[in-house]
Order: structure tokens, then C-alpha cells, then sequence
């Protein structure tokens, strides 16, 4: 398994705009420590900036992941479209699709990015009750980080989801980064790969 030394989660957001405070980064270091939100500016963040961070100022080795759908659904009707002739035959026909229907968008309100992850499976892994997945305070935050052998963040009171997903998903994406299952899940074949691809996790 390749070796990491850092670990970037990005709770996404859909909502159009330039700036989205609902889009937060955490970031954690191979060696240890609670995982950092990544200061956003004073309006949120805008897509363009996230972009720079991933293309130019990532550390070396970084594994990210990002909540965010990478494809769409095509094993259950055999196409992503299916009324469609011109349906993509595969992902990355998908998103050559999309990038062609919103190149002239000034937000990137959308663009496929790095590897999909799922909220929920590592709220439950940090111990979270199934159908109970958003964390609203730093004790429910730092005992989810207990559960992922990740030191607590140094802060009381609330915390608002998406900051509190960010550092779950960052000090998940260490937990797991190892294990191969979440690379090779049961049942993922090489149709569904090229075509869904898998959520980072989903087993």
C-alpha cells in the first residue's frame, strides 16, 4: 500500500455562488496530532481557492478525499441515461459531458476531484449510531476522534457539521488509508469501476 504523510478531507458543497460556507477542509499529518480545519476566508470559501490548494500548495503524498458524488448510478438500468442515445458510455465520458455543459461556469459548480468519501461511514466508525451521523459538539467531535486513535481537537462548545465532518473524515482517511478493503471493496467490478466507480470505504 502506497504510504501517505498527509491526510485532506473537504466537505463539498452544492449550492451555487462564488462562496460557500458550507465547503470546509481539515487536515491531518501521518505522524499523529488532531486533525486542523484549514482557516477558510471571512465569506467561505470559494471553489477557485480550494482548487489552488489542491493543484499547487498540497503537501507531498496527501490523500484526499472529498464528500461529493463522483459519477452517477448505471448498473441498475445499464446506462446513466438510459431514454438517452447519447448517454456516456463510462465516467470519465460522464464528466467529459459535464466539464463540456459547464466550462463557462464561474464557480465550479462542478469538476470530478481525487477520491469520493462517504460522511456517514466515518461518522460510524468514530463510533457515531447508525441514523445519528452529524456531530454537533467538540465532546461528541473528540470522542469520535478516540475512536479513529486520533488526539483531541482543543476546543468546547458547538461546532457547526460541515467543520466537524471535515476532521472526522481527516482522521478517518488516516485510520484507513492502510487497509485494503477500502481500495479493493467486495464486489466491485471492473464495469461498475469504469462506469459508478466506488465510494472510498463503502464495503
Amino acid at each position: 500500500m502506497r504510504k501517505f504523510s498527509h491526510f485532506l478531507a473537504i466537505d463539498w458543497s452544492g449550492a451555487k455562488g462564488e462562496r460557500q460556507r458550507g465547503i470546509a477542509l481539515a487536515l491531518t499529518h501521518a505522524d499523529g496530532g488532531p486533525p486542523v480545519l484549514v482557516k477558510p476566508p471571512p465569506r467561505g470559501w470559494a471553489r477557485l481557492e480550494v482548487l489552488a490548494i489542491l493543484r499547487d500548495e498540497l503537501p507531498p503524498d496527501t490523500l484526499v478525499g472529498m464528500d461529493m458524488g463522483i459519477s452517477l448510478p448505471f448498473a441498475d438500468a445499464g446506462a446513466f441515461f438510459p431514454d438517452w442515445g447519447d448517454s456516456p458510455a463510462d465516467a470519465p465520458a460522464l464528466w467529459a459531458l459535464i466539464d463540456g455543459i459547464c466550462h463557462a461556469d464561474p464557480h465550479l459548480e462542478a469538476g470530478s476531484v481525487l477520491v469520493e468519501i462517504y460522511t456517514s461511514i466515518a461518522a460510524r466508525s468514530g463510533g457515531v449510531g447508525k441514523g445519528r451521523t452529524k456531530i454537533r459538539n467538540y465532546d461528541e467531535l473528540n470522542a469520535a476522534l478516540e475512536q479513529l486513535d486520533t488526539p483531541p481537537v482543543p476546543a468546547s462548545g458547538q461546532v457547526d457539521d460541515h467543520s466537524a465532518d471535515a476532521l472526522v473524515i481527516a482522521a478517518w482517511l488516516r485510520h484507513v488509508a492502510q487497509d485494503p478493503q477500502y481500495w479493493h471493496p467486495a464486489g466491485l467490478s471492473v464495469e461498475i469501476a469504469q462506469t459508478e466507480g466506488w465510494t472510498f470505504g463503502a464495503v
